[in-house]
C-alpha cells in the first residue's frame, strides 16, 4: 500500500500548499483590519495585556507541570555534539527573529511571528483604515467559505 501511496504525494503537496496559502493571508489580513478597525490604542493595550497575561499564567502552570510531572522520564535520547557549533549572537538571534530578508519571505509560513508584527505595525496607523477595509473585502470570501465548511 506505501509503494502506491506514493502517487497521491503531488495532490497532497498542492492540497497542504493551498491551505497554508489560505491561512496565512486570513492571519495577515485578519490581524491588521482588527488592529484598524479599534476604537484606539487603549484598546489594543488591553487586548494585549490580556494576551501577555494568559501567556504568563500558562507558562508558570507549564512550569510546574513539567517540574513535578517529568513527562521525559524513561526516555533515553542519544545526543550527539556537532563537530562546529555556529556562535549565537543574541542581538543577531532577535534580529532574525523579527525581520526577514525579503518581502517574499514574510508571507511565508515559516516566519509567522514576523507576519503578526507586521501586520500588527500595518493596522495602526489611522491612514491605513480605507487600505485595510479594501483588503478586508477580499478575505472575506475565504473566510466565510472556511467558517461555512468546518461548521
Amino acid at each position: 500500500m506505501k509503494d502506491d501511496a506514493v502517487i497521491f504525494q503531488p495532490i497532497g503537496d498542492i492540497f497542504l500548499n493551498l491551505l497554508f496559502t489560505i491561512f496565512v493571508t486570513l492571519i495577515f489580513f485578519t490581524i491588521s483590519s482588527s488592529i484598524a478597525n479599534m476604537n484606539g490604542a487603549k484598546r489594543f493595550g488591553k487586548m494585549f495585556g490580556t494576551f501577555l497575561f494568559t501567556g504568563l499564567v500558562s507558562a508558570i502552570y507549564m512550569y510546574f507541570v513539567v517540574k513535578f510531572v517529568n513527562p521525559g522520564e524513561g526516555v533515553n535520547l542519544k545526543l550527539v555534539k556537532p563537530e562546529a557549533a555556529e556562535e549565537l549572537n543574541p542581538v543577531a538571534q532577535i534580529v532574525k527573529t523579527f525581520t526577514v530578508p525579503g518581502f517574499v519571505e514574510l508571507f511565508s509560513r515559516s516566519n509567522m511571528l514576523v507576519l503578526i508584527v507586521i501586520s500588527i505595525l500595518v493596522g495602526f496607523p489611522p491612514e491605513a483604515l480605507p487600505i485595510i477595509a479594501a483588503i478586508s473585502t477580499l478575505i472575506d470570501p475565504p473566510a466565510t467559505m472556511l467558517n461555512e465548511k468546518w461548521r
